[in-house]
Formats: structure tokens, sequence, C-alpha cells
């Protein structure tokens, strides 16, 4: 009995999240690679849950709107309208189990089988994933390092915008952004957004998905949202993450801002999958941005992620691992180290190696490429509890004293 040919790709090419996680747990390594906090969410979150639970809400153990709880959509507009420089109404709201089911739901919405998805590279994985289940064609144009050879910045990272503006075909349907990205940590600035903007314009065929699970984590150049670009209003899905906002990526709570009559055909989708998110964590979410709102922990998540990543990447260049300083988000993106062992292997056998000798894993950077290019990099994860930073750098001073 034969499965469906689809999912034949996602067989062979096996999650290596879940793979080195395992090997971390295998090894008894730091696990630095699959992007979740080791550490508790905020006070308040925790206490949001209870209250959702204590309190008397009418059908609250029950289905909720596909679209969104009421407590929830409400508190996003309180959010997010003062961000956006307007208000922000209901019917442009969509709420998902995750920001990742927010993604394929838009490519269902969006794409036919045969139109195509444009993504710029190193991205997620998860896109082109998506693409491919629902028969898309990918298309990929890179983000090429400027770096004169010092010190590597994340924003250092370029868009070849004629390389761009060629990638578009007739087909393109959906151009993919993701600030601030991972796996480099680039924080796009106004200008550079205005740049792609421009080219959007000039295809009245196209859309643009605007990943910004990491609105919130930016040291670097300040978060810009591309919806509130002249003429992107309308041309804009914006994709939002309670779970990287809150610390807390198993509740599953993603969310999208589009135009009404796009974000209608999202809910539709979505509806058609898990119906809606887990009611009583929209409610506690929606609690939870209340508490946002009148609070300086954006301030605070942002300062304390700076201060890991700035952990990480001083023992990762004491290592010689050339790391790329990153302004948002979640990762670190380096050089594999120059040891004599690693010359002749993979990305993902490299990997494999620190995490079974060096104990301390990471992620390929071939697995954030649709060719699987071989790149001799690495993504490391910092947001993770003082401990595993500390394990995690010592770890990498190690292996690095032993360099050629």
């Amino acid at each position: 009995m034969a499965l469906a040919s689809r999912v034949k790709f996602l067989l062979e090419a096996g999650n290596p999240f879940a793979e080195f996680s395992r090997l971390a747990t295998q090894q008894k390594a730091v696990n630095l690679g699959q992007g979740f906090p080791s550490f508790p969410p905020p006070a308040f979150l925790t206490k949001s849950l209870e209250k959702a639970i204590s309190r008397e809400v009418v059908n609250m153990h029950q289905y909720t709107f596909p679209s969104g709880h009421p407590v929830l959509c409400e508190e996003i507009i309180n959010v997010y309208s003062p961000l956006f420089g307007r208000r922000i109404t209901t019917p442009e709201i969509g709420v998902f189990c995750g920001a990742q089911e927010a993604i394929h739901s838009i490519l269902t919405a969006v794409c036919d089988a045969g139109d195509e998805i444009l993504i710029i590279e190193p991205s997620f994985d998860c896109y082109a994933k998506s693409a491919r289940l629902l028969d898309i064609s990918v298309r990929t144009v890179p983000l090429l390092e400027q770096s004169s050879g010092g010190s590597r910045n994340a924003n250092d990272w370029q868009l070849d915008l004629d390389l761009l503006e060629r990638s578009i075909t007739p087909k393109t349907k959906l151009l993919i952004i993701n600030t601030p990205s991972s796996p480099i940590g680039k924080t796009y600035t106004r200008y550079e957004l205005e740049q792609i903007a421009s080219i959007v314009q000039k295809h009245k065929q196209l859309f643009v998905l605007s990943d910004e699970v990491y609105e919130f984590i930016c040291f670097g150049p300040k978060h810009e949202r591309f919806a509130t670009l002249d003429g992107m209003r309308d041309r804009t899905i914006s994709v939002f993450s309670a779970g990287k906002t809150f610390c807390c990526t198993g509740w599953r709570i993603g969310f999208t801002i589009a135009p009404p009559a796009i974000s209608a055909s999202l809910s539709a989708v979505m509806s058609a999958m898990s119906f809606c998110a887990p009611t009583p964590l929209q409610i506690a979410t929606g609690y939870a941005f209340n508490e946002l709102a009148h609070s300086d922990y954006r301030t605070e998540l942002s300062q304390s992620m700076a201060g890991k990543a700035n952990r990480l990447w001083d023992a990762l260049d004491a290592a010689g691992m050339r790391p790329v300083r990153p302004n948002g988000g979640f990762f670190i993106w380096a050089s594999a180290p120059s040891l004599p062992q690693l010359k002749s292997l993979s990305d993902t056998d490299t990997c494999r190696w620190l995490g079974t000798h060096g104990k301390v894993v990471g992620i390929p950077g071939s697995v954030f490429y649709e060719d699987q290019r071989q790149t001799g990099s690495i993504r490391f994860a910092f947001c993770k509890n003082d401990d595993e930073i500390t394990a995690g750098c010592n770890r990498i001073l190690e292996f690095g004293s032993l360099r050629s």
C-alpha cells in the first residue's frame, strides 16, 4: 500500500531539529540547536493561564471561532494598533496553532498548485516544506555577506535587489520576508524594506508574507513593519508568535494581521485543519498581552536576549568560529571550528561530531538553504538559561582550543 508521493521528500530529509535534539539528549550535550527557550516564561504569563482557567468564561473549554477568541483579538487590537499607526480591526486578525500553521494556511489560501513563492535565504525550512506539500514551486534569492573580513554583523548581509526583481515571474504569488531573520539575525532597516516594496509595487499579482515572530527581540536597528510601508497595507500578511514573544513555544499560539478578505480566507483554511487554536491558551494569551501593554517586558526581553547573545558570540569568537553578530532573534550563525578531523565533513556530519565529541549541539547551515548547499556554518541558539549558556560557552572554548 503506497502513501502519497508528496510526503516522500519529508521522510527522506528527516527532521534535523528533532535529530539534533535527540543527539543532545543521548550524548548529554548542551542543546544550542533547537530554538526553544529553556528558561521559564514571565511570571505574568503563568498567572494569566491560572486566571483564564479559574474564571468562569463562557464555553472556555470548548471550540471558539476559527478566526480567534474575542478576548485575544481585542488585546491584539490594543497592542498592535499603535505599532501599525492605525486602528486594527477584528476582521484583519487570524489566530492559529502556532505561526507555522499560519504560514501553511497563507500558502494554501494565496497560492494554487504550480504557482511560485520566493524565499530569501538562508531561511527557516518550513516555508519550502509547506510549499512543496502544496505543489507550489519554490524560488530563492540569497542574502549576500558584504563583510570585508573583520568582525561579522548580520546587517552586512544584503539583498541583491536586481536579482530579487529578476527572480519574480508572472507565476510568483508570494514573497516571504523574515525580520528579524532566522538564522542570521538580520533586522531589515526601513530603507531596505522600502526598496523591496518598490519592487513589489511593480507586480500586481504579488503578496508579501512578512514573518515577524521575533519582533520584540531586537538589539540592533529597530524593528520595522512591512505592512506600514506606503502601498503595502493591502499586499501584506504579517505573521506573529505569542510563543516567541512570551517564551512559551509549546503554547502554539500564532496570529496574523492581513486585509479582511485575505484574513477571511486564512480562517476558512484554518477551520478545515485544526478548526481553532486552544481556547484556554488564547484567553490566557489575551490576558498576557494586556499585561505586556502596561509593563517594561518588551524592553527587558530584548536586553536579556542581547546579553545571552553577547556571551555566546564572545565564546564563538574566542574559538575562532567567526560568528555573525545578530541584531535580533534567537540565533547566531558561525563558521564550523577549524579542526583537522572536520575538514572533509559535511555540515551535518560536523554537527554530529560536535554533539558527540564536543558535547554541544548546533544546527547545520545547509538546512537553511533549499538546495542543501554546504555552507561550512552552524546555527547556535542563545535563547537558553544562564547555566546552559555557560556550559555551552565552556565546551565551545574547549574544542576551540584544539583548532589548527
